[in-house]
């Protein structure tokens, strides 16, 4: 028989047994909260972070069934191992920040090492369970088909630049060659960083683009 149970309620018991000869003592009282674990995280979404250019995972509250969800476990799916693995560095699901916002960015680097190794323009799929002090709920159905966010690649490694027609005795000429698709990882270039010795003999000098943008294909050093 039922009494008016109300979700995340606490209600407390005891319990005593009664033989030919009477009651004995009841039990300690134990407290118990009407609550079971959360219900599955869906939908969830990817997309690309418009500041960072980063993956963004997020998802929809879930319902948490009378105890208030503390953890998620964050994974992706990697095509390479046929395995889900989480990314505890950017993506740490017991972060209470990212508890609270439900959202978390991951560097698009980070997805092509191990243990994603994902490849360019491969879906990424994300899953996600909710936990609570009861324990873990179950996976949604759509977790795993997500959306048509594909991995997208920062820009690759440029050829090496090469010496232009300017240089003489008292200056450098340096061109470089555009960087097209795909090897600008399918997105526009929005600076290119040139770094010299500085007659140092190590070189790890900014000349141009690190700081300010600069688009151009060649520059000259005097």
């Amino acid at each position: 028989m039922t009494k008016n149970i109300l979700e995340g309620q606490y209600y407390k018991f005891k319990i005593r047994a009664k033989n030919i000869w009477g009651w004995g003592e009841f039990s300690p009282i134990v407290t118990i909260r009407a609550s079971t674990f959360p219900s599955a995280v869906t939908p969830i979404t990817t997309s690309y972070d418009d500041v960072t250019g980063g993956v963004k995972i997020s998802w929809a509250q879930t319902k948490n069934n009378g105890d208030p969800i503390t953890d998620y476990k964050i994974e992706i799916f990697s095509y390479d191992s046929l395995s889900w693995n989480e990314e505890p560095k950017n993506c740490n699901g017991s972060d209470k920040l990212i508890v609270s916002r439900r959202e978390c960015i991951i560097p698009v680097l980070e997805l092509y090492k191990s243990p994603f190794k994902l490849t360019f323009n491969q879906f990424i799929k994300v899953r996600i369970l909710a936990i609570n002090v009861i324990g873990s709920g179950n996976y949604g159905e759509n977790s795993q088909a997500l959306s048509d966010t594909r991995l997208k690649s920062t820009a690759l490694n440029m050829w090496s630049p090469y010496r232009g027609e300017a240089t003489s005795v008292n200056q450098i000429e340096v061109k470089w060659n555009q960087l097209l698709p795909p090897d600008n990882g399918n997105s526009p270039v929005l600076s290119y960083n040139l770094v010299w010795d500085a007659n140092t003999g190590e070189c790890d000098k900014n000349l141009i683009g690190f700081e300010i943008p600069y688009l151009g294909l060649s520059y000259i050093v005097t």
